[in-house]
């Protein structure tokens, strides 16, 4: 299998800052692939975002206005840093943060099964609120309380041009508070095919439910991200996408872009 291992930050819009397993290798835009960074291998990489909002989903999935002015319009952007390290040949792990060092998410990926074609690594992750801010303990604020993640990663390739990948996850938070939410759940596939030899064309789709005591409180997103990755040399490569809300409730619809850079430094 050819390897192309990047991770596309994504920090906006979708309300899940520091959720999921983060901090680890991914394969083509959002999807971790079941291969490890090379051992005694360290992979750095600073990713951008920018996206808007001007439409919100309520609790029954209907799409409208998020301001009272029709004219306004909500503009995010962040800036990205992920750091992963092979240990071995079939476990990394890493750390990813943004500028602002608001938190900090520690990851690792083991491989359980690979064959010629196929391969299946476990996932797990800690992400933890940072800061210079006064917290307090007794908010429901998911951000203000630090979480574990875990889950499995599958890859598959089709032929030399056309690969897969899906991992499925899920997140509780380590601390118990009132009317919070209780578990979460997500879902990202990509699709690879290469045009040329290192130049790939990617679409992937992104799928998590926040689910809450009271289920009329869960909040959702589905998300479509078309993209394309470029290598520019061994150890460099470019990552573009375009994250689009398709479907969410009690979730804003959005959409932007997102630029990865990774390096590999041997």
């Amino acid at each position: 299998m050819k390897a192309i291992i990047l991770f596309s930050f994504v920090l906006f819009f979708t309300g899940n800052i520091f959720s999921q397993v983060s901090g680890i290798s991914a394969s083509k835009i959002g999807t971790f692939c079941f291969g490890t960074v090379p051992a005694k291998d360290l992979e750095f990489e600073p990713s951008f975002s920018f996206g808007k909002t001007s439409q919100t989903w309520n609790s029954e999935s209907k799409l409208q206005n998020k301001f009272a002015n029709g004219d306004s319009i909500e503009t995010i952007s962040g800036l990205a840093f992920r750091c992963t390290y092979g240990l071995t040949d079939k476990l990394e792990i890493g750390m990813s943060a943004p500028a602002d060092v608001s938190g900090v998410s520690w990851a690792a990926k083991y491989i359980v099964y690979q064959n010629e074609k196929s391969g299946l690594a476990l996932i797990s992750g800690v992400n933890m609120p940072l800061g210079n801010k006064v917290y307090d303990q007794t908010s429901n604020d998911p951000h203000n309380i630090s979480s574990f993640a875990g889950g499995i990663c599958v890859s598959h390739n089709f032929n030399e041009k056309l690969f897969l990948d899906f991992d499925l996850q899920g997140q509780r938070l380590l601390t118990n508070v009132k009317d919070n939410n209780h578990f979460d759940l997500f879902l990202n596939s990509d699709i690879g095919y290469y045009i040329k030899e290192h130049a790939q064309l990617i679409c992937g789709l992104s799928y998590f439910n926040n689910f809450y005591h009271d289920s009329h409180s869960d909040n959702s997103l589905l998300n479509i991200h078309p993209g394309i990755s470029y290598e520019t040399g061994e150890n460099f490569l470019i990552i573009i996408s375009s994250p689009i809300g398709l479907y969410g409730k009690n979730t804003d619809q959005s959409y932007g872009i997102n630029i990865a850079f990774t390096m590999t430094i041997r």
